[in-house]
């Protein structure tokens, strides 16, 4: 579905639904409805049956992003000294998801370490896990899995550390990325606030037309197949918000 089409869809059920009792909605209120409704269809995909079924998994195709970080020097920073003391492992590497193109991870769905010719499967963990385990040899890392543990942020970018019994030359990883916002037309701030926002993180829908700042029109980028249930949700979100109100 286009964007027009999205907004006129979205004003038939909405007037439908509501019984052209409630009050018209403006592009932007639409917008909103329509990126909450895909995000939460997303994610109840995501955590309910991703790779389940072959439809699915064809849904959210458009979102899949496979990606690799060199670690040949990744391992060898003072800065890693603490975890060194922490985890009791000789090799820890600073995993940085600093490149633009990690700016919407939302989740990682499969990742490997690479020694030599050699792939290593990574399992994510916690600090609580791993400090009840790591007198485990079967549990910690070791010569058949690496473990991957957060860190936090470091100037907004997520980091990681990877633990490892041996030298590790490269990480790959696939992640799910978070989706554009659908937005029905160019939306300028001036006319809804300037607190007006659809998704602050998508910095590059916003552009400048002198004195103007606009979001720009942005068309859903997921399967065709999915977008009448992603405007059916819409729809009843914005009832939901009508009603409670």
């Amino acid at each position: 579905m286009t964007c027009e089409e999205f907004s006129r869809e979205f004003d038939i059920l909405y007037n439908n639904i509501t019984s052209n009792q409630a009050p018209g909605l403006n592009d932007y209120e639409k917008s909103v409805f329509l990126t909450q409704a895909q995000e939460s269809i997303i994610l109840e995909m995501y955590s309910e049956k991703f790779e389940d079924t072959e439809d699915v998994t064809s849904y959210l195709n458009a979102l899949v992003r496979r990606s690799s970080i060199n670690l040949e020097n990744a391992g060898i920073s003072p800065a890693l000294d603490e975890y060194r003391d922490k985890c009791s492992q000789k090799y820890i590497y600073e995993i940085a998801f600093d490149s633009p193109d990690y700016d919407h991870i939302w989740f990682i769905l499969f990742e490997e370490a690479i020694k030599g010719k050699t792939e290593i499967p990574v399992i994510p963990t916690t600090w609580d896990e791993l400090h009840r385990t790591k007198r485990n040899p079967f549990r910690n890392a070791n010569n058949h899995r690496v473990l991957r543990v957060e860190v936090g942020e470091d100037d907004g970018d997520r980091v990681s550390i990877l633990l490892s019994n041996s030298i590790l030359n490269k990480y790959n990883f696939t992640f799910l990325q978070r989706p554009e916002p659908i937005v029905i037309a160019d939306l300028n701030v001036s006319d809804y606030g300037d607190t007006m926002t659809i998704d602050s993180d998508f910095k590059d829908l916003v552009v400048e037309d002198g004195d103007d700042i606009y979001v720009r029109k942005n068309e859903c980028k997921l399967n065709p197949a999915i977008h009448r249930s992603i405007l059916s949700r819409a729809v009843q979100i914005a009832k939901s918000s009508w009603t409670s109100n």
